[in-house]
């Protein structure tokens, strides 16, 4: 920004920090300035703890939590993804959250970033079947379990359209908190 005026101080200013966590997202919170100092020609504030911290949505679309039984198939590669429900039985798998563009999937164990997967729930009467990518993994060693979180490929009209229904909760399919 522009110069600040001689003697500017901002000592006791309330400022607002954003910063961005690689692979995740943006965060904001608002805090005092304890104090400014100048090292090494370097201005530094140091700033007041906050509890306060609310996280900018990354994601092009909206999700929701939820707690949805699924199956999960792991794929050999994201060119095996299809909507075709699988009849053999997958992975029991719990749904964490959900958006029309991913998922958040706890698993017991350990899985690795790039795994191509399928996973299969439903939701009222409808069988929802996506596929995807692990772009990350959340990793619990006391309880053993992971939290994967999935970027959905491209899924038909029908798929994201029941996916979109439960997100927007436009038939009461899920309780709003």
């Amino acid at each position: 920004g522009p110069k600040l005026p001689e003697g500017f101080s901002w000592k006791n200013q309330k400022i607002g920090v954003y910063f961005w966590r690689a692979e995740d997202a943006g965060y904001f919170f608002q805090t005092k300035v304890l104090e400014d100092f100048i090292d090494r020609k370097y201005p530094i504030l140091h700033v007041a703890h906050s509890d306060n911290l609310i996280r900018t949505q990354k994601r092009n679309s909206l999700r929701v939590e939820t707690d949805i039984p699924a199956e999960l198939f792991p794929l050999k590669s994201i060119d095996q993804a299809s909507e075709v429900p699988d009849e053999a039985r997958g992975l029991r798998c719990r749904l964490a959250d959900v958006s029309e563009g991913g998922a958040a999937i706890l698993i017991g164990g350990k899985a690795r970033v790039g795994l191509p997967i399928k996973i299969q729930y439903t939701i009222g009467d409808s069988l929802v079947v996506m596929s995807g990518v692990v772009k990350g993994i959340t990793f619990d060693q006391k309880k053993n379990r992971s939290l994967l979180h999935m970027q959905a490929a491209a899924s038909s009209v029908t798929m994201r359209n029941r996916i979109l229904v439960y997100v927007y909760n436009l038939f009461g399919e899920r309780e709003t908190i």
